[in-house]
């Protein structure tokens, strides 16, 4: 019995392998749904040779300014930083996300952080646009 199995490995593990979708190479730019400010993601995804080579993750208030390292500031009663605080915890994910996705090639090897939950699924929302357009 083991010898009639044997020869269909290699097909087997070709077929498995054949399943995982595939990319065209180009650019590729999407935004995210408004958050409940009227926020979105921007990301702009790179392929080259089928793998991912970059991605840019920016996202913009309401007004079309970009969340940087002055979002959130003022929004605090004098003395206070809690809100500062966590407005740039989705800041610093930006890049966090932005390299889990190039480090795993995978929208599920993206990981959520702890107070940056909106900002991951903007991202991932972006992104899964971004993953439609090139796709074979």
């Amino acid at each position: 019995m083991r010898k009639f199995f044997l020869p269909l490995l290699p097909a087997l593990a070709l077929t498995a392998c054949s399943s995982a979708p595939s990319y065209e190479d180009g650019t590729y730019r999407a935004r995210s749904f408004a958050d409940s400010h009227g926020a979105r993601a921007e990301v702009t995804m790179t392929v080259l040779q089928g793998r991912f080579q970059d991605v840019v993750y920016v996202t913009r208030q309401s007004d079309g300014k970009l969340k940087d390292e002055t979002y959130g500031m003022g929004l605090d009663k004098e003395g206070e930083s809690v809100l500062y605080e966590s407005a740039q915890r989705a800041v610093k994910a930006m890049p966090l996300y932005r390299q889990q996705f190039l480090d795993s090639q995978s929208l599920e090897g993206v990981d959520a952080i702890s107070g940056a939950t909106t900002s991951y699924e903007q991202f991932k929302d972006a992104l899964q646009k971004c993953l439609d357009k090139a796709r074979r």
